[in-house]
């Protein structure tokens, strides 16, 4: 299998986890926020959404037969951005969240980097072939 096919498949990946983490998020936005004390559930729908647009976006792109580059960095930049901000979330440990909260956090931000790093790690590959 080559690097486009690997990059491809990892996009969908990416895509299917943004997803189904969105929709738990919105559909139990009130036991999660109840249990990690997050005062205002409203805020884990508003994520759940744009997490469904990112999700949409990244299937896009995995789906056209030539891949944009530049779409695809851009997946890459947020993926590293939402693992940033995730771990001054934890390192800080910001909005005073149960402790599981930040655990469960760290869980999602190293699934989320390991997708930036193998995006990387196949876009890299894959324009280093073309060449």
């Amino acid at each position: 299998m080559n690097s486009i096919k690997y990059l491809k498949l990892v996009l969908k990946g990416n895509a299917v986890f943004s997803g189904l983490c969105a929709i738990v998020l919105i559909l139990l936005h009130n036991p999660i926020s109840n249990l990690y004390n997050i005062p205002n559930p409203i805020i884990l729908i508003g994520l759940g959404v744009g997490l469904i647009v990112f999700a949409l976006l990244v299937l896009n792109s995995a789906k056209k037969a030539n891949l944009n580059p530049t779409a695809v960095k851009t997946i890459i930049v947020l993926d590293f951005l939402w693992v940033l901000g995730s771990l001054i979330i934890i390192g800080f440990q910001l909005f005073a969240l149960q402790y599981m909260a930040y655990v469960l956090m760290g869980l999602i931000a190293l699934a989320v980097g390991d997708f930036g790093a193998m995006q990387a790690l196949f876009l890299y590959k894959s324009q280093k072939a073309a060449q």
